[in-house]
């Protein structure tokens, strides 16, 4: 009796992971599982985890310095829970819709903490390295800032 409990809660939480998942837009299977190969510089954690990357090029605009706006915003949100998180790339940012200096180098800061092209330009590989950050790496029940810039901005 007690096992087929285990298993109904199981599966109660397996069909709850998938609707969360597809409440964010996420696939349920990793691009590995799909036949894609994964990156060589990926570590192995990060090649089973589906990647935000793609999904969130079409929702945010590419920014680079001299740019204003809500996007900008959103940006500056996200740094500020990634630095906040990681505790690196300090100090925070007053979320001013204005990408200048301060934003631009807490960008490169993040780039080459993520490992990726630091030109301190926002493109899709940017947002998708943030969205990733603030998905897998963050514990929204103790930094619900997280939370709320990863809805905000993937």
């Amino acid at each position: 009796m007690a096992r087929n409990t285990n298993t109904t809660a199981l599966r109660a939480n397996d069909q709850a992971g998938r609707q969360f998942q597809a409440a964010v837009a996420f696939a349920a299977a990793p691009a590995a599982q799909a036949g894609a190969p994964a990156s060589v510089s990926q570590s192995a954690s990060a090649a089973s985890q589906p990647s935000a990357g793609p999904l969130v090029a079409a929702a945010n605009p590419v920014l680079s310095i001299g740019d204003s706006g809500a996007a900008v915003g959103r940006w500056q949100r996200a740094l500020n829970a990634f630095m906040r998180d990681a505790l690196t790339c300090r100090p925070t940012l007053t979320v001013d819709n204005d990408f200048g200096t301060k934003t631009y180098n807490a960008t490169v800061c993040f780039q080459n903490n993520r490992r990726i092209s630091a030109d301190g330009i926002v493109g899709s590989q940017t947002w998708g390295k943030m969205c990733d950050y603030l998905l897998y790496q963050t514990d929204w029940a103790s930094q619900p800032y997280a939370l709320d810039a990863y809805l905000e901005s993937c």
